[in-house]
């Protein structure tokens, strides 16, 4: 978690959207997620519920690790988490993720374990444990749809509904009994936003539904099918920041204030930078264990790995840099600086 001292303060947006004068900064940027939903907890507020949409909503959060290290963001294996404790005393704990590792599940529950035991101090009583909740959005999927067709048809024989899933939730149940709890101190949730968008995407634009009051667009109350819900909202935020015509559609105003300040994030040099620095960084540990795994090769500083790949690519290699190019000219670097960082020619 490696917090420090904190990063310049972000302006605070007014007014009405504007239009943009530049590339925005992407929010699936863990740096930049951070940033963006520690200056405003009511986003957070309103994110976690909408993931958490069947449990009671929780009305105020407060951030506990706000500030952030400018030296962590090059550091490898560094979480760039959100920690939280609502009005209850119940801890969340929120992360940004887009690259998929080895024993996700496994590192997902240490954390949280770790969340759980480290409220204890000497003397106190387990009956003073305050529950305490993951939540990871992922820009991947992580459970395969073909495995939850397989598991669902294991244990139903008929219901293929679940492999449309994107949101999941694990607690202490009985297995054959999961109504029954062992209580609420253990939650983590799962959000997969490739598959969320996918199955949102795929239904129908032009039936309407009437909202909840919480996201209902204009007077009538009526919202397209794909804006139906708050998480919706929010997953169309995080995968199509960039599309103006979906960004100016959304009347929500959680996301619209999320949008305001991406925008005013993206204005700043600073910001830029500091985002900059650390999507070169998960780049890098990408590429290092990329390498480590497809090689065997011992991992080294990520800069020499970087540029002896360019040097003789295979197939492979040369789709992985092209797709890493891209990725990082559409967060908003300049493609000179990123060509650079990876050592391709101009």
């Amino acid at each position: 978690m490696n917090e420090g001292k904190a990063t310049r303060p972000l302006s605070k947006p007014t007014g009405p959207l504007s239009k943009p004068t530049g590339p925005l900064l992407d929010p699936k940027n863990d740096y930049v997620f951070k940033r963006l939903f520690t200056q405003a907890p009511e986003l957070l507020v309103s994110l976690i519920n909408a993931i958490r949409d069947r449990e009671s909503p929780i009305a105020s959060l407060e951030i506990l690790n706000p500030s952030i290290d400018p030296q962590t963001l090059s550091g490898k294996h560094i979480v760039l988490d959100v920690l939280a404790v609502d009005v209850e005393g119940r801890r969340f704990n929120v992360e940004m993720q887009v690259q998929r590792h080895r024993a996700w599940g496994s590192r997902s529950l240490y954390y949280l374990a770790k969340l759980l035991s480290g409220q204890l101090k000497s003397g106190e009583g387990y009956e003073s444990l305050r529950p305490v909740v993951g939540i990871h959005i992922m820009d991947f999927d992580y459970f395969k749809e073909q495995e939850v067709i397989h598991a669902v048809d294991a244990f139903s024989g008929t219901d293929r509904v679940a492999s449309e899933q994107y949101v999941w939730c694990f607690a202490l149940r009985d297995r054959d009994q999961p109504q029954i709890t062992m209580g609420e101190e253990l939650q983590l949730h799962f959000l997969e936003l490739p598959k969320a968008l996918r199955v949102l995407s795929s239904r129908p634009r032009a039936k309407t539904l009437r909202a909840s009051p919480e996201v209902r667009s204009g007077d009538a109350g009526l919202v397209s099918t794909n804006f139906a819900s708050a998480l919706a909202f929010w997953v169309n935020f995080l995968k199509r920041w960039q599309e103006d015509q979906v960004m100016s559609s959304m009347d929500h105003p959680p996301v619209q204030k999320a949008l305001n300040m991406l925008r005013a994030m993206s204005a700043d040099e600073i910001e830029q930078q500091f985002a900059f620095e650390r999507e070169r960084a998960l780049l890098i540990e990408q590429m290092e264990l990329h390498a480590a795994r497809a090689e065997g090769e011992a991992a080294g500083e990520a800069a020499g790995i970087l540029k002896g790949k360019a040097l003789g690519l295979d197939e492979g290699e040369a789709a992985g840099l092209k797709k890493a190019l891209a990725r990082m000219i559409a967060s908003g670097m300049p493609e000179a600086q990123a060509r650079q960082i990876l050592g391709l020619g101009a």
